[in-house]
């Protein structure tokens, strides 16, 4: 089976989005499918604390590149002098992020209509996200083909806590709905989100399932018989949508366990000392 697998980031970037995909093509490969990753350069990492090294499971794989720059974002990028246009474009940058559900990877939308793809040596068209553009991509493909069509999803589009957009629910629901419809089948990350996702849109309930992340390497732990645990949290926790302090509030209090956290966030981390907790920035696939 061949398969064209979207993801509206870059391959290098360092987030949960992206090591899910990394073991869902490592899985797709071992079970005998050929895979080709459409995806931003590694240049366009929305912001370089998420940039990463090449995935060395995915060396193999075909990968087309896709560019999501326009006149704006290059000048940003060029010109990093404090300048009265370069605040000014910045500050437009935001307002246009508050109106726009696929954000600054919609830039990449524009660009996959452009493709010149020979569709024919596919069998399967799979979408993958966070960033939701990645679907939005897989749309416009479709529209030329009639390839089996699978999204993957890990946050929503009208349930999605994080979301900062000031467009209407009514809205992204139509958004939503309508590339539920387009699909053949449709996963979630989470069980929950599958189970709320079937009480939104109850008509496309029968192609809803439930896809836990996978994994890139199996690894067995020994049991612990010692009564003593180590817990990690890895990922950002900004404030306005995960709560971290009653976690740090548990651990600190029980020496049996220990917490490592590892990721960005608003919080002033460097005032929590505690023996038993260790708090660091974001830190590489590898580390983790």
């Amino acid at each position: 089976m061949k398969i064209l697998y979207i993801t509206a980031l870059p391959l290098e970037t360092n987030n949960s989005s992206q090591i899910r995909n990394i073991g869902l093509i490592k899985g797709f490969i071992e079970n005998g499918c050929a895979v080709t990753v459409l995806c931003p350069g590694a240049e366009h990492a929305t912001n370089k604390i998420y940039a990463d090294s090449f995935p060395k499971e995915l060396e193999n794989v075909e990968i087309i590149r896709l560019t999501k720059k326009n006149m704006i974002t290059t000048y940003l990028s060029e010109n990093r002098q404090r300048s009265l246009f370069s605040y000014l474009l910045k500050y437009l940058r935001k307002l246009y992020s508050r109106f726009s559900i696929f954000k600054a990877a919609g830039l990449l939308i524009d660009q996959t209509n452009k493709l010149n793809l020979d569709l024919s040596n596919f069998d399967v068209l799979f979408s993958s996200s966070d960033p939701k553009a990645s679907h939005k991509m897989a749309e416009i493909i479709k529209k030329k083909t009639n390839l089996k069509w699978i999204q993957y999803w890990g946050d929503p589009l009208l349930a999605d806590i994080t979301d900062t957009t000031l467009l209407p629910d009514i809205f992204k629901k139509y958004i939503e709905s309508k590339l539920m419809k387009k699909s053949d089948n449709i996963f979630y990350v989470s069980p929950l989100t599958s189970d709320n996702q079937k009480l939104l849109y109850p008509k496309y309930r029968n192609k809803i399932y439930h896809l836990p992340p996978p994994y890139i390497k199996e690894k067995f732990y020994k049991i612990n018989q010692s009564a003593k645990y180590t817990l990690g949290y890895f990922g950002s926790y900004y404030s306005r949508v995960r709560n971290i302090i009653p976690l740090i509030d548990t651990v600190k209090n029980n020496d049996n366990l220990k917490l490592i956290i590892a990721g960005n966030t608003d919080l002033n981390m460097e005032e929590m000392v505690y023996s038993n907790i260790k708090i660091h920035q974001r830190i590489n696939r590898e580390r983790v």
